[in-house]
């Protein structure tokens, strides 16, 4: 990854797999931005509608700051392959992630680069984002975080962030981080193919955590949209949510084990959290006994409302 890097140049990834519908959207919103010192490259992983034509489209109306890239053969590599042939291709001092299907609001760039300015010991800056359904703008939550306003050490935010705290997980498409960073923690793991594509974002954000010091803002910068034919909409659909949980789960470990990391806390919560997929049998009994507790109280509080009534 080593090049000669271009000061306060940002360099926004966006990997596109049939994102025909929503890519304009998303590359318009770059081409918005307060601030204009960023390249946006525009990476398709194996398209089969019309995502690639739309890219070329851009990447000839503006040659200088737009690029399109590809996999070899065409193929379909996974977000991470992804992001990481963008990354080579790289110049910029800073790294933006825009998935192909979200929305920036126009100054993300411009407050984010001021504040990695003024917070030299941060290489991720991210904040919070606004969930809204597909084709309704109206419908929308922004779902909290860990405290913003702060800046955190490692490994805190590992424990305190979704899987393994309560905090909600943040969308990479709000992520700005030092291209040191990407050299220091080895990129994004492939190892999360299109097959468990729903948990590589936790995966990249567990090995920042564990190494660097990442500021969480208060400010809300992109649009997430939330439509079936993202990578956990079909998950769902197709029942491989939990076996792409299991196999986080399963990488942190060894994760955890290669870099010889010790700390009671998270490993007590890694332990939590693969219980059931240790013991599938006791946990499918376990949810049974809780399930019918629960009933047994919604019945014995239905017959004292009778009783006192």
């Amino acid at each position: 990854m080593n090049k000669s890097r271009v000061k306060g140049l940002v360099s926004v990834i966006t990997p596109v797999y049939n994102a025909e519908r929503f890519l304009a959207e998303t590359v318009d919103s770059v081409l918005a931005q307060t601030y204009t010192q960023w390249e946006l490259l525009l990476v398709d992983d194996g398209s089969t509608d019309g995502s690639p034509m739309i890219a070329r489209q851009y990447a000839s109306s503006d040659p200088v700051r737009i690029t399109c890239l590809e996999h070899p053969g065409h193929r379909n590599a996974g977000v991470c392959a992804s992001r990481n042939l963008a990354v080579r291709q790289s110049r910029g001092e800073y790294v933006a992630l825009l998935d192909a299907d979200d929305i920036w609001l126009p100054e993300k760039l411009q407050q984010q680069v001021e504040l990695m300015q003024a917070s030299p010991e941060a290489s991720l800056i991210y904040g919070h984002s606004i969930y809204f359904a597909d084709g309704d703008h109206d419908a929308e939550h922004v779902p909290p975080l860990a405290p913003p306003g702060k800046l955190y050490y490692p490994p805190e935010l590992l424990k305190l962030t979704y899987p393994l705290g309560k905090a909600g997980a943040p969308c990479p498409s709000d992520f700005l981080m030092r291209y040191e960073l990407l050299e220091e923690i080895g990129g994004f793991e492939e190892s999360f193919d299109p097959h468990f594509q729903l948990y590589e974002d936790q995966a990249f954000l567990a090995k920042v955590y564990l190494h660097a010091p990442v500021f969480v803002a208060n400010e809300c910068w992109d649009r997430y949209r939330c439509h079936n034919f993202s990578c956990s909409g079909q998950a769902e659909r197709s029942n491989r949510a939990d076996l792409a949980r299991q196999f986080y789960l399963n990488w942190l470990k060894h994760y955890l084990r290669a870099k010889n990391f010790h700390d009671d806390q998270i490993w007590a919560a890694v332990k939590r959290l693969t219980w059931p997929y240790r013991h599938p049998v006791l946990a499918g009994a376990s949810r049974v006994v809780r399930g019918a507790a629960k009933r047994m109280l919604r019945t014995m509080f239905r017959l004292t409302e009778v009783s006192h009534g």
